[in-house]
């Protein structure tokens, strides 16, 4: 193997390991419920604060053309705010909206993400 290939396989390898380390998510709040559109699809969406927080820690960030080709994006909603510690040990607050079809965004220092949650169905079970 040519150490152009070693070097190029190190270096994904380290990006490969930075993208997926999981952020700790504390503190979260839900401030607020709503819909895009009023109708009873969204009558009895809801999130505690654990389960807001609960979906933060099981989900992935996604892009969006992952958020338009692979989820639903549902008009219910909840808002509300979430911390986490960076490597640092620096807290953020940050402020989200998770949507009934599993996916949420969320701002920190003025940096938008999206999420998404494929194993958090029993989050959303008899809210929808």
């Amino acid at each position: 193997m040519s150490m152009k290939k070693v070097f190029l396989c190190i270096a994904l390898c380290s990006v490969t390991a930075c993208a997926s380390q999981t952020i700790k998510f504390s503190d979260a709040n839900v401030t607020t419920r709503g819909s895009d559109e009023p109708n009873s699809l969204c009558q009895n969406f809801k999130l505690t604060n654990q389960e807001a927080l609960t979906f933060f820690a099981k989900a992935t960030e996604i892009n969006a053309r992952e958020l338009h080709d692979q989820y639903d994006y549902l008009p219910c909603y909840v808002n509300g705010t979430i911390a986490f510690k960076d490597s640092s040990s620096t807290l953020h607050s940050c402020t989200f909206s998770i949507r009934g079809g599993g996916t949420a965004d969320l701002e920190c220092n003025k940096e938008f993400k999206l999420y998404a949650c494929k194993t958090c169905d029993n989050l959303f079970k008899d809210k929808l």
